[in-house]
């Protein structure tokens, strides 16, 4: 069975929450089964404030798990050094051209090593931070 995961983008306090399954966020959510009931409850109305982003089941060269919102860099056919953002478009998850989103491909048309450089909210253009 694969692993749902999401991460959280807060908008409001401009952080990355760590990934968490699926599974242990409904069991937190509808039984209030929180290891701090106390935070889940100042929390539980800035959910509103999230971004939701999801695991999409696969890891980069070095391990790291790809979310929506990552930034990366990879080789596509004929378009090395290229960064590419993951996005959920048409019932699949896709990596656009960070310059030019008209040009994508599916995580199936991947070919060779992908390493994540960062995201779209921490770091928007970690190509140009370098």
């Amino acid at each position: 069975m694969r692993k749902i995961k999401f991460r959280l983008w807060d908008k409001k306090l401009h952080v990355m929450w760590q990934p968490i399954e699926l599974q242990k966020l409904l069991g937190y959510i509808l039984f209030q089964n929180c290891p701090n009931a106390v935070a889940y409850l100042e929390m539980k109305d800035h959910f509103g404030e999230m971004v939701w982003l999801q695991y999409i089941g696969q890891s980069d060269q070095y391990g790291t798990e790809v979310f929506e919102g990552d930034i990366a860099t990879g080789n596509f056919p004929g378009s090395e050094g290229t960064a590419w953002i993951v996005e959920y478009l048409g019932g699949a998850f896709q990596f656009l051209n960070m310059h030019d989103s008209s040009e994508g491909y599916s995580w199936i048309d991947k070919e060779g090593p992908l390493t994540v450089i960062g995201n779209i909210y921490d770091n928007p253009d970690p190509l140009e931070a370098k």
